[in-house]
C-alpha cells in the first residue's frame, strides 16, 4: 500500500528545448492546460547558456498528463520538443535547483546532462523505436493517477473523464484476455507457419522446374515465329512483283542493272530502258539465258531513248505500253551526278543535270500515269538520294535535282492515293557504282574520278534487294544509308546551325584538297 501513498508526479521533463527559450515561454505554452507551480530551464555552469532541457511542474497530475498528450513532439520556439514525466531524485524544479546549488563541482552523474543522456540512451532509444502509442502509454505509466494523498482536495472529474477511465479499464481487461488466448494459440500459429513455408517451398520448386524445362521451348518458339514472319514477308514480297510489268530506266549500268537482275529473278516481266541499245540488248540476253528455280521468268523487253530529250519521252511511253499492254511498276532510276563549284558552273550544266534527274522522270511518269489510273493499279518508284534530304558542298546541281524529285513525288503520292496508286521514294546513300566516274563537272566534262566515299559505298546488289523489299511492303519513303548520313538528316531538322557549320567545314576541307 505504500506505493499508493507517495505524492503524485506532476513534473514534466522537456527535452530538445531551443537555446533562446525562456521560462516565460514555457509557462505560457504549458499554462494552457492547468496551473503551473514552477518552470526551470537549467543553465550551463561555464557558458551560462541553456542546456537543452527544462522542467515544468503542474499543480495537478491530470493537467500534466494533458500537456504531455498535446505538446509532445510539437514545435515550440523553433524546436520539436519531446516530453516525458520526470524521473529520479529531481522530479521538481525546486529539487533540481537545490541539487545544483548544493554542490556545483559534484561528480554525480545527475550534474552532467551528457552523462545523464548516455545513461538513459539505451532504454530511451529502445522505447522510441516502438510505436508512438506504445511510447505514449509507457510515459503515462509513470504518473499514477490514484497515488494522490487523501488529505489533498481533488478536482471533480467530468463525465468525459469517467468515460475515458472506464474505457481504459475495459481495454486493460481485454488486453489480458487477449494475452491468454494468444498464449494458447501459439502452437497453432507455429503449425500454420510451418505448413505455409512448406507450400511456398513446394511452389518455388515447381516454378524452378517449369522455368528450367520451358525456357528452351519458349525461345525456340519465339525464333520459329520470327522466322515464319520473315518467310511470309519474303513470300509476299516475291508475290507482289511476280508476273508484274516493271519498267526500269537507266538499266544499262550500276543500280539499274542490278535491279533488273533482282526483279527478273523474282518473276517480273521487265521493260528495260536506256540510251545504249547494245548494252540493253546484252543485258536482255543475259537475263533470258538465266533461269530461276523457284519462279517462272520472262524475256525482257527493251526501249531505247534519252530522258534528257523531252520530245522522245512521249514515243517511248507508247512503246513501253505496247510491250505488255500495261505498266504495274515504274522505277525512275536513270540519273547523272555532278561535281563542281557553283561560281564556276554554267547554267547549261545545271539544265542538263535537271533534265536527266528531274524533268525526264517527271515527264515519263506523267505519260504512264493515265494508264495506271484507268486500271486503278500501279506503283511509282523514284530513286532519289540522301542528298534529296540534305545538301553537300560542290554538288549543287545534283542536290537541287534530287530535292525537286523528293518534293514532286511527295505531292504525287497525296494526289493519286484516291486511285489506289502507290508512290515510294528511295533515298540511298553512297553506292559502289560508276556514278562519280560519269559525273559532269562545272564545264560539262566528265569527272572521271572514283570518290573515296563512293568506293566505300554499299553494294548495288544489296540496295536492289532493299528496293524490292520496300516495294513488297509498300513503303512510302525509305532511306538506305549508313548511320552517319541518316543522322545528318535529323541533324538538319533538329540542329540546323550545327549542320550548317559542319557543311562549311567540309567545304573548306574539300577546297584545300583540290588546291593541294
Amino acid at each position: 500500500m505504500s506505493r499508493y501513498l507517495r505524492p503524485p508526479n506532476t513534473s514534466l521533463f522537456v527535452r530538445n528545448v531551443a537555446d533562446d527559450t525562456r521560462s516565460e515561454d514555457l509557462r505560457r505554452e504549458f499554462g494552457r492546460y492547468g496551473p503551473i507551480v514552477d518552470v526551470y530551464v537549467p543553465l550551463d555552469f561555464y557558458t551560462r547558456r541553456p542546456r537543452g532541457f527544462a522542467y515544468v511542474q503542474f499543480e495537478d497530475v491530470r493537467d500534466a498528463e494533458d500537456a504531455l498528450h498535446n505538446l509532445d513532439r510539437k514545435w515550440i520556439c523553433g524546436r520539436q520538443i519531446e516530453i516525458q514525466f520526470a524521473q529520479g531524485d529531481r522530479k521538481t524544479p525546486n529539487q533540481m535547483k537545490a541539487k545544483e546549488g548544493r554542490n556545483v563541482y559534484s561528480s554525480s552523474r545527475y550534474d552532467d546532462y551528457d552523462r545523464y543522456r548516455r545513461s538513459r540512451s539505451r532504454s530511451y532509444d529502445r522505447r522510441r523505436s516502438r510505436s508512438r502509442s506504445f511510447d505514449y502509454n509507457y510515459r503515462r505509466s509513470y504518473s499514477p493517477r490514484n497515488s494522490r494523498p487523501t488529505g489533498r482536495p481533488r478536482r471533480s472529474r467530468s463525465h468525459s473523464d469517467n468515460d475515458r477511465f472506464k474505457h481504459r479499464n475495459r481495454s486493460f481487461s481485454r488486453s489480458k484476455s487477449n494475452s491468454r488466448s494468444r498464449s494458447k494459440s501459439q502452437p497453432k500459429k507455429e503449425m500454420k507457419a510451418k505448413s505455409r513455408s512448406r507450400k511456398s517451398l513446394l511452389r518455388a520448386r515447381v516454378m524452378d522446374f517449369i522455368t528450367s524445362t520451358a525456357i528452351l521451348p519458349l525461345l525456340l518458339g519465339c525464333v520459329g515465329l520470327f522466322s515464319l514472319f520473315k518467310l511470309l514477308q519474303w513470300l509476299r514480297m516475291r508475290a507482289y512483283v511476280r508476273n508484274a510489268v516493271v519498267v526500269i530506266t537507266g538499266a544499262t549500268s550500276g543500280l539499274g542493272r542490278e535491279c533488273a537482275r533482282v526483279f527478273h529473278a523474282a518473276g517480273a516481266r521487265l521493260v528495260l530502258c536506256g540510251r545504249n541499245a547494245e548494252a540493253l540488248e546484252e543485258l536482255s540476253q543475259e537475263l533470258a539465258a538465266s533461269r530461276a528455280l523457284e519462279v517462272q521468268t520472262h524475256k525482257p523487253c527493251t526501249v531505247t531513248f534519252d530522258l534528257a530529250d523531252p520530245g522522245a519521252i512521249a514515243g517511248a511511253a507508247s512503246e513501253i505500253l505496247q510491250c505488255f499492254g500495261h505498266v504495274d511498276v515504274l522505277i525512275n532510276n536513270a540519273g547523272i551526278s555532278y561535281r563542281g563549284a557553283i561560281v564556276d558552273t554554267s547554267p547549261d550544266v545545271d539544265k542538263r543535270v535537271m533534265e536527266t534527274n528531274y524533268f525526264g522522270p517527271v515527264a515519263l511518269t506523267k505519260a504512264l500515269l493515265p494508264a495506271m489510273i484507268r486500271r486503278r493499279q500501279g506503283h511509282v518508284v523514284a530513286i532519289s538520294s540522301i542528298q534529296g534530304k540534305i545538301s553537300l558542298p560542290f554538288r549543287s546541281a545534283y542536290a537541287a535535282s534530287k530535292h525537286a524529285t523528293q518534293a514532286f513525288f511527295d505531292c504525287l503520292r497525296a494526289e493519286v492515293e484516291q486511285h489506289d496508286i502507290e508512290v515510294t521514294v528511295i533515298s540511298p546513300g553512297y553506292i559502289h557504282t560508276n556514278l562519280s566516274l560519269n559525273a559532269v563537272t562545272a564545264d560539262g566534262s566528265k569527272y572521271g574520278v572514283m570518290d573515296e566515299t563512293t568506293a566505300q559505298g554499299r553494294s548495288p546488289v544489296q540496295v536492289a534487294q532493299d528496293i524490292l523489299a520496300a516495294l513488297g511492303k509498300k513503303k512510302k519513303d525509305v532511306v538506305l544509308a549508313d548511320p552517319m548520313p541518316s543522322l545528318a538528316v535529323y541533324l538538319r531538322t533538329l540542329a540546323p546551325g550545327l549542320f550548317f557549320r559542319l557543311m562549311a567545314s567540309r567545304a573548306r576541307k574539300e577546297r584545300k584538297s583540290k588546291h593541294s
